[in-house]
């Protein structure tokens, strides 16, 4: 087993709360579920996912300038008009302009461009934004690291599950991170020296695709604060099964994690609490 976009990962997590502990396989299965549970509890509070999708969502024609987006936007990767043409960046600008995530896409004063309905005049829903979608507050510098290259001979073929990188010593030995090769997303499983493993092609929503050698490859780096809390909530779940935690009422069942309002240190409660979206 693995992580599944977790905000902290298994080596992550036993040096946090597993000082000098050799791992242990059967404890180690227990942990990444425990991983999984508390992310996912930060999401259904926060209603937010801080991690990297690759998704077309569609809007309708207006009359405004500003099409409002209805999700987190981290970066256009291709923006269509109503009747099929391609509306390049410099024609608009993404709003907050000196923020992440975005939440509107202005058309330029400048620009001859306006918001057009398909051919059948049809304005519902006819606008798709392909991009990546989640939190990052500080997306252009914080959010992808470049960790190496692909080191292989020749190219990266689309099904290829474990390829050698120039060097993984940024990685994880234990896998649960997500990577970036182009526009391709991918979990890793595990590495050995400078060969990786990953869980499958083409995650979150991405292409598996062929990707050159020397391609450039990035390492998603989730908001400090919610690796901090990822980690807290999980500790406090992982304590109460051998009873270090007594004022804890979480529950570990064959079938998952149970996680309580009692298991969130208010650490954790304060940071749940800022990064929660406000619905009008």
């Amino acid at each position: 087993m693995t992580t599944t976009n977790a905000y902290a990962t298994l080596a992550e997590f036993r040096d946090y709360a597993i000082a000098n502990g050799a791992p242990n396989a059967a404890d180690d299965v227990v942990i990444e579920k425990v991983l999984n549970a508390a992310s996912r509890y930060i999401e259904g509070k926060t209603a937010r996912q801080f991690y990297p999708r690759v998704d077309t969502r569609y809007y309708s024609v207006i009359s405004d300038d500003k099409l409002w987006l209805d999700d987190d936007l981290l970066e256009v990767i291709t923006l269509l008009n109503g009747e099929g043409t391609a509306i390049l960046a410099a024609s608009y600008n993404l709003l907050p302009r000196n923020a992440y995530p975005k939440y509107a896409v202005q058309l330029k004063s400048t620009s001859s461009v306006y918001w057009q309905t398909d051919d059948d005049a049809e304005g519902e829903y006819v606008i798709p934004l392909l991009g990546y979608w989640g939190y990052h507050d500080q997306y252009t510098y914080r959010a992808w690291k470049v960790i190496t290259t692909l080191g292989e001979v020749g190219v990266l073929n689309a099904a290829d599950v474990t390829f050698t990188l120039t060097s993984a010593a940024g990685l994880d030995a234990t896998g649960g991170q997500l990577i970036k090769i182009d526009n391709e997303l991918m979990l890793t499983s595990s590495k050995a020296t400078n060969d990786l493993t990953v869980v499958a092609r083409g995650e979150n929503g991405s292409t598996a695709a062929t990707h050159a050698i020397g391609s450039t490859v990035y390492l998603w780096k989730p908001v400090a604060d919610i690796v901090e809390a990822t980690l807290e909530i999980a500790n406090t779940v992982y304590k109460r099964r051998t009873g270090e935690n007594e004022a804890s009422s979480s529950v570990l069942t064959t079938g998952g994690v149970v996680i309580t309002p009692r298991d969130i240190p208010d650490f954790s409660r304060s940071i749940i609490g800022y990064y929660t979206r406000i619905v009008p």
